[in-house]
C-alpha cells in the first residue's frame, strides 16, 4: 500500500511538473513572441493598405484571459510604439468579439492564449479571407494554418506556412523567406 501510493504521489508531481513546465515554456514563447511580432508585420509588402486610420492596429486574441491579454499588450506597447513610421494601437479582443464580427479593422493579430482546434480554425479562415497575418507563439499552429510563429532550434527563426500565406494573398519581403523556417 505504502509503495502504490509513493508511485501515485510520483507520478502525480511530474504530472504537475510537467503542466508548470509547458506553462513556462508557452510564456517564454509568448514573451519571444511578442518582441518578433511587430518586425513580421514590418515585411508585409501591403502594409500600407492595412492601415487603420494612418495606423497599425495589432490585435492581441484572448479566449479566457484578458488580463494576460493586456499584459502582452503593455509589454508589447513598451518594446515598439510605430512600425515602418507609423503608429501602433495595440488592442486584446476577445475570441468571442472577434468571431462575432464585432471587431473593426485591423492590421495583424497575434495570438496570446492557445485555442482549440475548431477555434484555430475559425480564426485562421477569419484572417486568411481578409489578407491579415496571424501570429502564433503555439507549437503546431503553423502545421494547422497559422501564417506565422516562431521556430525554437539552435537559433530562433521566424516560421511560415506557405500553403496559407499564398491562400491569403499576403506578400512578404523576400529576405525574410531566406532567415526563416518554412512550412509546405
Amino acid at each position: 500500500m505504502m509503495r502504490r501510493t509513493t508511485y501515485l504521489l510520483a507520478t502525480l508531481l511530474l504530472c504537475i511538473a510537467g503542466v508548470v513546465h509547458a506553462d513556462s515554456d508557452q510564456e517564454r514563447r509568448l514573451a519571444i513572441s511578442i518582441s518578433i511580432f511587430p518586425r513580421i508585420v514590418a515585411v508585409d509588402v501591403d502594409l500600407e493598405k492595412k492601415l487603420v486610420q494612418d495606423n497599425i492596429r495589432l490585435l492581441l486574441i484572448y479566449r479566457d484571459h484578458a488580463e494576460n491579454a493586456q499584459s502582452a499588450a503593455s509589454l508589447l506597447m513598451s518594446k515598439v510604439s510605430n512600425i515602418a513610421g507609423r503608429k501602433v494601437i495595440v488592442e486584446p479582443i476577445s475570441l468571442e468579439t472577434l468571431e462575432s464580427g464585432e471587431a473593426q479593422a485591423f492590421s495583424g493579430a497575434l495570438l496570446v492564449e492557445p485555442l482549440s482546434r475548431n477555434e484555430l480554425e475559425k480564426v485562421i479562415q477569419l484572417t486568411s479571407d481578409k489578407g491579415l497575418l496571424l501570429f502564433s507563439p503555439y507549437e503546431g499552429d503553423v502545421e494547422s494554418g497559422v501564417i506565422a510563429s516562431i521556430f525554437v532550434g539552435a537559433k530562433i527563426q521566424p516560421y511560415f506556412n506557405i500553403t496559407t500565406i499564398k491562400k491569403s494573398g499576403i506578400r512578404l519581403k523576400p529576405a525574410i523567406m531566406g532567415v526563416s523556417k518554412l512550412y509546405e
